[in-house]
């Protein structure tokens, strides 16, 4: 099992910062999924909803880690530089064990349909994210969220049985197969359950503290942030995605099934640092 990790881009074509928390360890994952919703109800008592969009927003927590051994001081230090970097609007990833920081993308004939036991994609889409040199990997056990982004934000939580080049066997021993019919989704992707590959600091949250201290003898980082799925979304190209020759693909490269992707940076056009 590999250690909890924070990844960021402190601005466009630099090194990929990494904050790994050793013996740490996060001390808690708390996702919490929004929907912007409009309900109507008739004379009669019939019930409408209008689902106008989604979300999940995911709270993080260290606590009380040292602020007094060297190992402490240094992961102060760069969990303060990183909250700056969030202020501005920044990207981060995480993974509450590098090992699995996995996630893979289905378009077209590849989308999965309700029922089935296998997801097949192109494999690991965001190698770098690894501390070993070796990309993550799934294993038996590990489980998944399979996912599409707004408007229809499916969601739903998978076990894997094996992997092997991008395509996925599930466990469903458990009678839990694919429970939703994709096929008319222009993508959807897989990820570890616990990795989070584009992670921003919500509006609301500025001007809150996220690191708490006792005196500097102990601190504690308690972030609430929100997954960016246009960004994840953005990362791959298709007929009605956006392309970045026309759109800008908000900051991403276009990235395509044969490219080399264990070299990616992601740069904003705008001028701001994504991660």
């Amino acid at each position: 099992m590999g250690n909890s990790t924070v990844w960021w881009y402190p601005y466009d074509g630099g090194r990929l910062e990494e904050i790994d928390f050793g013996t740490e360890g996060i001390s808690s994952v708390i996702e919490l999924p929004m929907r912007d919703v409009r309900d109507s109800h008739s004379i009669g008592g019939g019930f409408h909803r209008t689902v106008l969009g989604g979300g999940l927003r995911v709270r993080l927590v260290l606590e009380r880690f040292s602020g007094l051994t060297t190992a402490g001081k240094n992961l102060h230090r760069q969990l303060a530089s990183l909250e700056a970097h969030l202020h501005r609007g920044g990207l981060m990833v995480f993974s509450a064990d590098r090992d699995n920081s996995w996630i893979g993308f289905m378009e077209f004939s590849t989308l999965p349909r309700q029922g089935t036991g296998f997801l097949h994609t192109s494999g690991n889409f965001l190698t770098q994210f690894t501390g070993t040199g070796t990309a993550a990997a799934l294993a038996a056990g590990d489980e998944l969220v399979l996912e599409t982004p707004n408007p229809t934000m499916h969601r739903e939580f998978l076990l894997v049985s094996s992997e092997s080049g991008g395509s996925i066997t599930l466990d469903t021993s458990d009678g839990q197969q694919v429970r939703y019919d994709y096929a008319d989704q222009d993508v959807a992707f897989v990820r570890e359950r616990n990795f989070y590959p584009a992670l921003r600091l919500p509006e609301d949250q500025i001007g809150r503290p996220l690191l708490i201290t006792d005196h500097r003898h102990t601190y504690t980082w308690d972030v609430t942030l929100e997954l960016d799925y246009l960004a994840i979304h953005s990362l791959i190209v298709g007929p009605n995605l956006p392309d970045a020759s026309t759109d800008g693909n908000l900051g991403f490269p276009t990235l395509d099934e044969s490219a080399d992707r264990s070299s990616v940076v992601f740069p904003d056009l705008s001028g701001n640092p994504l991660f």
